[in-house]
């Protein structure tokens, strides 16, 4: 462990004269990664990627003009009296 130690300025009116910041430098061991397990990217095709995303897109456009719908009606419904 090295200790390295750091004087501060004075201000103007002196205040943290002769304080001292001590900063202590700890060197890591290096990581070993020779046990993890690698990453293997596999391609997917462009069909697999749309057929998985057709169903969250539609539940996500469903939902998205309910909620216009109902904010509509309730605008219609509004009494501005």
């Amino acid at each position: 462990m090295r200790k390295t130690q750091i004087r501060q300025h004075s201000d103007e009116k002196g205040y943290s004269e002769g304080k001292q910041i001590v900063l202590r430098v700890i060197k890591i061991a290096a990581l070993d990664t020779s046990d993890m397990p690698w990453f293997a990217h596999s391609m997917r095709s462009f069909e697999d990627t749309t057929t998985s995303a057709i169903i969250d897109v539609g539940l996500l456009g469903f939902f998205s003009l309910a909620a216009f719908i109902c904010a509509f009606v309730r605008f219609l419904w509004y009494d501005v009296r």
